[in-house]
């Protein structure tokens, strides 16, 4: 089999999830290279899979990257499948999946037109901290915390940094939720990888906004409540990934909530789970055998 494990050029962060990939699909006697998604000599015809990874700049070329997706060559070989993807894209998902039952993080929209803007959608709600977002982004790209008066300053306020993104998409905003700080505020976020119908093994979170670096750690066991959530808001997705990442925090009311679901180019941490690679590839093998049959 010949898989493309696709990425972007530039990279904005190194990619630790390649290398055990690629090793995994060659050691087991396939073809396995690295390939730039929108690369114009790429040729995708050649590929049994072509495997979504990390195409990180997506977000800054939503519309060059729908219209990949629908390409011929693409769209009959990609994982996940297009529809999904397409899907996943726009962080109003969330809205889609609460109202199937999926418990979430509060969340709001504002569009960017909306003359009244963030800092009234936050007061009207009582928010006094938030956490904003364009509902199209990744790695937490133009991802900014905002308490208090800053969050309706003028001059230096939640409206304002808006302003500044290039990007017209809509404003996600939600309440910063300060278990995600960990210890005596709560259970710390945790993101929990979903790999061909089941989980694999969940990994604790950082908190991160826009600039910082992550820091990631190994969780000793699932967890069954968040096998649960997991398997409830794949289901609920209305799609068939191959692969998901479910992240979830705790809500001040002490409720497990899903704060993203990442089916497009989620970090999978196979280092921290040493068996998941080959799961992964396991993974890769049968849904190529399908896609042949």
């Amino acid at each position: 089999m010949r898989f493309a494990l696709l990425t972007c050029d530039p990279l904005p962060e190194h990619d630790p999830d390649e290398a055990p990939l690629l090793d995994a699909l060659r050691g087991r006697g396939h073809e396995a290279d690295p390939v730039v998604w929108d690369n114009p000599a790429a040729d995708f015809t050649a590929c049994d899979a072509i495997v979504l990874r990390a195409t990180w700049d997506y977000a800054h070329k939503a519309d060059a990257f729908r219209a990949w997706l629908d390409r011929p060559d693409v769209a009959a070989r990609v994982l996940n499948p297009p529809g999904a993807v397409r899907w996943n894209l726009d962080k109003r998902y969330l809205l889609e999946l609460a109202s199937r039952g999926i418990p979430i993080v509060p969340t709001a929209i504002v569009d960017r037109g909306d003359p009244a803007g963030v800092a009234a959608c936050a007061r009207s709600r009582g928010w006094d901290d938030i956490v904003v977002k364009p509902v199209v982004s990744a790695g937490s790209v133009n991802t900014a915390r905002f308490t208090g008066d800053a969050i309706h300053d003028p001059g230096s306020g939640a409206d304002l940094y808006v302003r500044t993104w290039r990007t017209d998409a809509p404003a996600m905003v939600q309440p910063y939720l300060r278990s995600v700080e960990g210890g005596s505020a709560g259970e710390a976020e945790r993101a929990i990888v979903w790999i061909d119908g089941e989980v694999s093994h969940v990994i604790e979170k950082s908190r991160r906004f826009a600039g910082d670096a992550e820091a990631v750690s190994a969780c000793p066991a699932v967890a069954d409540a968040d096998r649960d959530l997991a398997d409830r808001v794949v289901a609920a997705c209305g799609y068939a990934p191959l692969y998901a990442r479910v992240d979830v925090m705790q809500a001040d009311s002490g409720e497990t909530v899903l704060s993203e679901l990442e089916l497009i180019e989620p970090s999978m941490y196979f280092s921290l789970a040493p068996r998941s690679v080959d799961r992964f590839a396991d993974s890769l093998e049968r849904r190529v055998a399908t896609m042949k049959s």
